[in-house]
Parts: C-alpha cells; structure tokens; sequence
C-alpha cells in the first residue's frame, strides 16, 4: 500500500519576498538534505512542492509534501538546516518504520476537516490525479478521512476503504465514533468574548462539526441557532445567531487567522440548520 505523509498544504500567495529560497531552491535543498540522512533513499519529484521517497528493494513509497517545511524556513529564515533536517527526518521515518502489507484499523479511522480551497490545491499538486479518501461536507469543507496511531496521522487512499468494503455513509459514521471515543472527556468549554471556544486535544477540534449529537443535545447554551468557525487546525468557536456581538467576534478571529494561523482551515462561518453545518452570510 502506498503511504501518504502530509507535511502540509500552504497558499500560494504566501510564497513572497526575494530574501528567501525560491520553492524551487528550497526543494533542491530538501533533497540534498534526504540524500545526506539516507545515500540509500530514491527520489523522485512529482510535482509542486511534491516528493516520492523509496528503496529500490521494496515495493512501499512515502509520498511527502514539503509546504509546512517551507512556511516554517519563511517564518525563521536564519535557520534552514535545522527547519530542513527536522522535516526530512520526518519523511524518512515514516519510509523506515511504515509496515506497508498492515491493514488500515477501523477503529483509527477518523475525519479530518479541510476546506474546499485545500482541496482544489490539492487537484492542482497532483494534477487532477487525487486518490485520496474524502467527501464534500457543504459548499466549503471538504472531510479527509486518515488513520490515526500513536505514531502518526496517515491520511487514507480510496483504495484503503475500498479494500474495507466500507461504504461512504458508514465510513463518516464511522469515523465520527472513532472521533466521539477518541475525546470522550477531553472537550472543554471556555467562554470567550460573547461565544464559546471548544478545547479538545489540539488536533481535531475542527472535526467537531461532524459530532451532531454534540450540538443537536444543545449541551453549549447560546441565543439562536448555534453559528461556528473552524479557522485553523485545533480551533472552533461557537456563538448564537441572534448574538450579534458574537457573531462579530467569530469574523474578527477568523479573520485574524487567515494571516496568523499556520494551519488555516476557513474563514467561513456556518450555521448548524438542524441536520448540518451550512455556509452562514
């Protein structure tokens, strides 16, 4: 089985500012720096921003993205070989450690929530050739469905599913009880300026959107329909929608996190119409 590691999806716009490497120097760099960790890994570049690592001898590939690695370097320019080797470490463990004949562990499987935005990115990266496990949630988020291990996070292929005979109604229910067992006892509540802010584990709050009995229960008390934001990764908030004020507060952070998060998931706030979250105007 083929195994994806997501280093990361960065905009485009972000690539900015003569003062640093170009992607494309940057890449170069990244490779130089696989082959001094490992004379004995191949590699090959198959697209933007995009690297396949294997052995000769072994038929399992690790396919890494190296847009985190390179948001990081244009955070702290001063130290690239630190950022890089840190990275590229990453990439090769999961080539080293990864057993490719094991089978995907229902009990893992959970959903991880982008935006559509990621999601065209992503088309691009691979030029049209996505393979990956997803589904449409609304017009602006998209829901990945990955394994998660105490190793690593490992985003599913359709092959993957396919080969569980899991069809895609079940597999979001699926993936939403894996989530509910996963962080049973772990959500909290803390109120924040006229809306709510949801703690949980620090990876998969954004997930919580999918948790319906979460808000069908009305356990978060607000005035109106329940309005949230998922703008990075490890972060939803939640307000009512006759709460103007926080539904004010909502927009000003994710606003702020289209330029100070460094996993930005949307901007968008949503509206839970009884059934789903929707796009909210």
């Amino acid at each position: 089985m083929k195994k994806i590691i997501f280093i990361g999806i960065l905009s485009l716009t972000t690539f900015l500012s003569a003062e640093v490497l170009s992607d494309k120097a940057f890449t170069k760099y990244f490779i130089k720096t696989l082959k001094y960790l490992d004379s004995n890994v191949s590699i090959q570049e198959k697209g933007w921003f995009h690297l396949e690592l294997s052995y000769a001898k072994d038929e399992g590939k690790v396919t890494a993205y190296l847009d985190n690695a390179y948001k990081a370097y244009q955070e702290d320019k001063g130290n690239l070989e630190e950022i890089v080797k840190r990275y590229a470490k990453n990439a090769l463990d999961g080539l080293h450690s990864y057993d490719y004949d094991r089978e995907v562990n229902i009990d893992n499987i959970v959903p991880i929530i982008k935006d559509t935005t990621y999601l065209d990115q992503l088309k691009e990266i691979r030029e049209g050739n996505l393979t990956d496990a997803y589904e449409v949630y609304n017009k602006d988020l998209v829901i990945f469905y990955a394994e998660d291990t105490p190793e690593r996070l490992s985003f599913l292929q359709a092959t993957d599913i396919s080969s569980l005979s899991i069809s895609h109604k079940d597999l979001r229910a699926l993936a939403v009880k894996n989530l509910n067992r996963i962080l049973a006892q772990k959500i909290e509540i803390e109120p924040y300026e006229e809306s709510f802010i949801l703690h949980a584990d620090g990876n998969f709050e954004t997930s919580l959107i999918l948790a319906d009995e979460l808000w069908k229960s009305r356990q978060i008390e607000v005035n109106g329909d329940y309005i949230v934001i998922v703008p990075a990764r490890g972060l939803i908030l939640v307000t009512g929608s006759k709460n103007k004020k926080g539904i004010d507060v909502l927009r000003a952070v994710a606003k702020g996190a289209e330029t100070e998060a460094s996993y930005p998931v949307s901007s968008q706030l949503f509206r839970f119409n009884g059934e789903k979250f929707v796009r909210f105007e």
